[in-house]
């Protein structure tokens, strides 16, 4: 006589089977007591899982749907069938059985992470934290769950809050080589360098085979000025990938080696070897290996370290173009809007430098005219930017970090013209352009340097910023201003101005204060800085810190290495808020312009509003001529040198004849109003804007 086995006991060894990942065996028997138990929810929701784990997506999904018909208040058949959903990119659907869900159990901690992962993937990125945030609460003692929050914290630029939330996933897993690189990675953002160090060896020391930990630890040494140590641990990170069988990103790694440039160069032949040699590897690439979205992560774009190199950089941009115009996809030129549309574009880390240079400007071009939209990073841009920006004619856009929904987004918002604040600073400003996703782009002195991607149109300058062969410097149309292209308020000076005491200065001594970005301290210079020590013994030159220290050690080992004895003359200053660098700038008795990247409106305007004359060195591009063209705008002439030599003699003959630096000072400042809030620069953009779309 046969046996047939009961329902239980062929459902027991159908599970078993499944416990075991025999999940072929175990489908069919699912299917089989199917058969004679057709309605049955939990056999529909078993076979559905298994379906799924075997890869059956449209089948696991149709047997857990029927689960959910026979019997809808079971909490785990949502969940399935929300992690099967999410499987197939069908996220909204997958987002809505998780939150049935929730409605049965409020309670559940790993439903609100599921949740919050889909939520993820759909940028809903508040939604997201949010049931991060009630997983925690239902289970604070599962690291995935304040990982996952930190990098969704991370991802939105909410850097402190992340930092925060991997702290305390590390006291629940410090061994999580994972949440240390992110960590580090957030710490770096927030200037942390120190603290980012010790995550990064920690990751790698957990594991040493960490490909990604050893690239950002790359990065981190390359933005603390350690050259060789940047370019050691990604020849680390590119060995690993080698070693683990892929060699898929050999033209990446070759690229992004070649591109680490020393941040303060020893001499001009070491600036010339590095330039030479990223020349030659960009054009031994082959494009084909190259990805969009490793171009970023890699940061494959043009160093900022040329810009202060005082060559012509134009070449080598077009090389990178070239290697990079067929990754992208270009949309389509369309019908201009009957009112013009202008969107100006600022990323992540620049909004303070935007509002500084550019506020006026957008505060006072017409609203009228035109529909203006500021194009600013998620989620802080628009936060930032609207404290000084308040018109509420104004609109913002926000972008994430991912290059395709990016511009995306902003072709979709159909902007007429796109002004980029600076291109070539970071990978979203420098890769969006190629997307086209205006109809006509434009860039200006944001970053005074041709981009060298010819998707871009126009680059806005000045007749005072731009020699005869001015054209040659760009690959995009020239266009010349007038007046100086930009509105600028006038800074705040103190009322009270700190006394040389304040900042330890000897107050019988000359003070030379060059308060640029040390990266602007070309080996040239430093003969400036020396002449001036011996012509006047009574001199002392004042350096601002670089954020890193490391820069700062670099420049004074350079300097101290070629005449010691100049040691206690050369005193790097700390970094300082504006109110006490204003007072600093006041005191001062003459104030050293940087040559080949001189300074831009924010050090120049700082001065003249102080009366403090800035000498400066015209060189042959924009970015070495802006304070030369601001003197010609005030009609002021005495502070352009010819050459090093009468550099010196300019600079020496203001900081020890009292009554010519006095009288300089008052002409300055009975003519510095010319330099603020000069409406001229809005009308010329204005009539600039309106021809290009005639």
């Amino acid at each position: 006589m046969n046996f047939k086995p009961s329902f239980n006991q062929r459902m027991s060894e159908a599970v078993q089977l499944h416990q075991k990942k025999q999940l072929a065996d175990a489908e069919k028997l699912y299917l089989g007591i199917l058969s004679d138990n057709p309605n049955h929810p939990d056999v529909l929701n078993l076979l559905g899982t298994a379906c799924a784990q075997q890869g059956k997506m449209d089948q696991a999904i149709n047997y857990m749907k029927m689960a959910i018909i026979f019997n809808s208040n079971n909490p785990e058949y949502y969940c399935n069938l929300g992690e099967a959903l999410s499987r197939v990119n069908n996220l909204t659907e997958s987002a809505e059985n998780f939150k049935k869900a929730l409605n049965l159990v409020p309670n559940f901690a790993m439903v609100h992470f599921n949740l919050a992962n889909v939520l993820k993937k759909m940028d809903d990125i508040e939604g997201a934290i949010f049931h991060y945030q009630e997983a925690i609460k239902f289970n604070p003692n599962n690291s995935e769950f304040y990982y996952n929050l930190g990098n969704t914290y991370r991802d939105a630029g909410k850097f402190r809050s992340s930092i925060e939330v991997y702290e305390k996933a590390l006291k629940i897993n410090y061994n999580s080589a994972n949440i240390h690189n992110n960590l580090a990675a957030s710490l770096v953002e927030w200037d942390k360098t120190d603290e980012a160090l010790h995550h990064y060896q920690e990751a790698i020391k957990l594991n040493p085979i960490f490909e990604d930990a050893y690239l950002n630890l790359s990065g981190l040494y390359n933005k603390q000025g350690h050259t060789e140590m940047a370019i050691k641990n990604l020849s680390k990170a590119q060995e690993i990938n080698i070693h683990q069988g892929k060699n898929d990103k050999k033209d990446l790694y070759e690229l992004t080696k070649n591109s680490i440039f020393p941040t303060i160069a020893k001499n001009n032949q070491e600036i010339d070897f590095f330039r030479e040699r990223l020349s030659n590897i960009i054009e031994n690439i082959d494009s084909k290996n190259l990805t969009y979205d490793e171009l970023s992560k890699f940061e494959c774009y043009p160093t900022s370290i040329m810009t202060y190199q005082g060559r012509n950089n134009k070449d080598i941009k077009e090389k990178y173009y070239e290697l990079y115009k067929d990754k992208f996809q270009a949309y389509p030129k369309r019908p201009f809007n009957q009112v013009p549309h202008i969107g100006f574009v600022v990323t992540n880390g620049h909004e303070g430098v935007f509002l500084k240079c550019m506020s006026g400007i957008i505060n006072n071009i017409s609203k009228e005219k035109f529909k203006i939209t500021i194009v600013c990073s998620q989620p802080n841009g628009q936060k930032i930017l609207s404290n000084t920006i308040k018109s509420e004619q104004v609109n913002y856009l926000s972008i994430p970090a991912d290059l395709n929904k990016a511009a995306q987004i902003v072709y979709d918002n159909k902007i007429d013209i796109l002004h980029y604040w600076e291109i070539g600073t970071d990978s979203i400003n420098y890769f969006l352009p190629y997307y086209n996703a205006a109809n006509i782009q434009c860039t200006s002195w944001g970053w005074p340097d041709t981009s060298g991607i010819k998707n871009i149109d126009y680059y806005i300058s000045c007749d005072a910023f731009e020699t005869e062969q001015g054209n040659s410097h760009y690959t995009e149309k020239l266009v010349k201003f007038e007046h100086l292209p930009t509105y600028y308020y006038l800074p705040p000076i103190p009322n009270t101005i700190q006394t040389h005491e304040h900042f330890n200065l000897d107050k019988t001594a000359n003070i030379y204060l060059c308060a640029q970005n040390l990266r602007k301290i070309h080996p040239d210079f430093d003969q400036i800085i020396f002449k001036i020590l011996e012509k006047d013994p009574n001199a002392h030159i004042l350096l601002i810190d670089d954020k890193q220290k490391n820069i700062s050690d670099t420049l004074k080992k350079r300097l101290l290495a070629q005449n010691p004895q100049y040691q206690s003359r050369i005193i790097f200053m700390p970094r300082m808020e504006a109110v006490e660098y204003l007072s600093l700038v006041k005191i001062s008795d003459v104030i050293l312009d940087t040559t080949y990247y001189t300074g831009g409106a924010n050090t120049n305007y700082d001065a003249f509003a102080c009366g403090t004359p800035v000498v400066t060195l015209p060189d042959n591009f924009h970015r070495g001529r802006y304070t030369t063209g601001t003197y010609h705008k005030l009609g002021i002439l005495d502070c352009i040198a010819t050459d090093i030599d009468n550099y010196v003699d300019i600079s020496f003959k203001i900081a020890n004849d009292k009554l010519y630096r006095e009288d300089l000072s008052k002409r300055i400042l009975e003519k510095s109003n010319m330099l603020f809030e000069d409406i001229n620069a809005v009308i010329e953009l204005e009539d600039c804007f309106l021809s290009w779309i005639k």
